[in-house]
């Protein structure tokens, strides 16, 4: 779901107008990191784990080739949640220090999670950013409703994850809670000494302001009209959350709350930052904060999920520079050398055959249908062996093959190695399965007469007394030498298509039309004879 994204302005009194400064062209190089040699990684479309895969794949190309920094170039509305927090996790353990999120131009939902846990994000002109409320969609079924307690068993990992983004590359740990839920209302203040930056929350807008925030104030990022109210944050959760009591370490290990998350899930996500995340630096106010701080703007009304333009991804603080092509990247990271890495094509392949409704069996049983349809199209439309006969085979083989992959059953952590073992398995079984028909097939054919209850099934000429008479043994005939000679001229009985009848001084024989289709009266010539087949042309 995409949040209406209004105008960008101010209007209650007693507020200064939020003016993003105006985009550098081309960027200019951030103070103090040139990064010569820069690898530009893409993530285009949804993300899965096929995303998550190609990018361990080009992040360790990267990494073996020396780079300094590395570029996601980001185009996609989201996708898997489990997938994301991996690539997450990816980017902050990889051993290349200078890693840039290029907005390029939207990263909406998962695309926002990730851009989050890069170092550093530029953006391009008109660009969108946010929206990661977690959702269940199915590509079959369309987006389900979550129930309360299940959005908010999904909600408390992606906060966390959030959070020890801004953590590690200094965003708001307030601001980037309101990507992932309402209820984020907030005020961008500014310490008058330091020139600090920090998004506050009404009760630390009142320490630090002694009032109520204003009456009807327009936010700079508007909600839609028909928004409902914002959630209000449960007591208890605010509280503790904000309590500046109790061990100096405590307060930097618990997250600020922004967002309505029930008093369990509160727990586990500081359990989860106090384990893997820096400690906060977000300093907890009180009212001894008066008058150190102004207020620069009313930013968000908590009324709907936060999706940010280009120019206020610069305003908030989380982008660095608008970057339009490739040759403003270059110049934004003092780039000597640009690298560009793009899926591979087994990657793209891969990503077909996950594909829910590959995965689903369907596509299987017509493969399975059309191959068998196409091979009696070969045998009675078509005699002979064409282009009808091998593209039944290869979608009967194909068909019968994928049938073994499992399909998954949707659930967020399958494990796509079991549709690799499924396509092995399918391999091995169909061939031992050919070959062992194939073997079957032709012991029946050399012993059907002689076996019990089979040898019934055969007509076997009886002596006058009602015993089998002996087995007469055949007398292969040499139809070469005995029947016609190559240059006899004979006359189609049937249609040549390639194979049929042809007349040839009173002997009709079975032929075969060597290098076209003939029709019934057709005059044609033998041109070579076997002990099995004589062939013809047109005479």
């Amino acid at each position: 779901m995409l949040a209406l994204l209004g105008a960008l302005s101010i209007s209650a009194i007693g507020q200064a107008p939020l003016t993003p400064p105006a985009p550098p062209a081309p960027a200019p190089p951030r103070s103090g990191l040139v990064s010569p040699n820069v690898a530009i990684i893409e993530i285009k479309g949804q993300i899965d784990e096929i995303t998550l895969s190609s990018l361990q794949r080009r992040l360790r190309a990267a990494e073996a080739a020396g780079a300094d920094a590395v570029v996601l170039d980001i185009d996609t509305p989201g996708g898997r949640l489990d997938a994301t927090r991996a690539i997450c996790a990816e980017l902050k353990k990889t051993s290349i220090k200078r890693t840039i999120a290029w907005v390029n131009p939207d990263a909406l939902s998962a695309g926002a999670i990730i851009a989050l846990a890069c170092r550093e994000i530029v953006v391009a002109p008109a660009s969108t950013f946010g929206d990661a409320a977690p959702i269940a969609a199915n590509p079959l079924l369309g987006i389900k409703t979550l129930g309360a307690e299940e959005r908010s068993k999904i909600l408390a990992p992606l906060v966390a994850e959030l959070a020890d983004s801004a953590r590690r590359h200094g965003w708001d740990e307030k601001l980037v809670q309101g990507f992932a839920a309402r209820g984020a209302e907030l005020w961008l203040v500014e310490n008058t000494t330091t020139g600090q930056r920090l998004f506050v929350d009404r009760q630390e807008y009142q320490l630090l302001f002694g009032v109520e925030p204003s009456v009807g104030a327009t936010p700079a990022v508007a909600s839609p009209s028909d928004a409902p109210p914002a959630p209000p944050i449960p007591p208890d959760s605010a509280a503790r959350s904000a309590r500046p009591t109790g061990a100096a370490a405590e307060p930097k290990t618990d997250l600020p709350l922004a967002v309505p998350v029930q008093r369990e899930d509160l727990d586990q996500i500081n359990r989860q930052l106090a384990i893997a995340s820096p400690v906060s630096t977000r300093p907890v106010l009180t009212a001894k904060d008066a008058g150190q701080w102004k207020l620069i703007t009313f930013a968000t009304d908590g009324r709907t999920i936060l999706t940010l333009r280009e120019d206020q991804m610069l305003a908030f603080g989380l982008a660095s520079a608008v970057v339009a092509n490739e040759a403003d990247l270059k110049a934004y990271t003092s780039a000597t050398q640009v690298g560009r890495q793009s899926m591979a094509w087994f990657e793209y392949a891969a990503r077909w055959l996950s594909h829910p409704i590959v995965r689903g069996g369907w596509w299987e049983l017509i493969a399975i249908v059309a191959g068998v349809l196409l091979l009696l199209v070969e045998i009675f439309v078509l005699p002979g062996f064409g282009v009808a006969g091998a593209a039944g085979l290869l979608l009967l083989f194909g068909g019968l093959v994928m049938a073994f992959i499992p399909a998954e059953s949707g659930l967020p952590f399958a494990d796509p190695s079991a549709r690799w073992r499924g396509l092995q398995y399918g391999l091995v079984s169909v061939f031992i399965g050919v070959v062992t028909t194939g073997v079957v097939l032709y012991y029946l054919s050399k012993h059907l007469p002689s076996l019990p209850i089979f040898g019934r099934l055969v007509l076997q000429e009886r002596a006058p007394d009602g015993t089998i008479a002996a087995e007469t043994p055949a007398v292969v005939t040499n139809v070469a030498s005995t029947l016609v000679n190559i240059g006899d001229l004979g006359t189609c009985l049937t249609p040549l298509r390639p194979s049929g009848k042809a007349e040839f001084a009173g002997q009709v024989l079975d032929v075969y039309a060597d290098s076209t289709f003939m029709d019934a009266g057709a005059k044609v010539r033998v041109i070579s004879t076997t002990d099995f087949r004589v062939v013809v042309e047109p005479a």
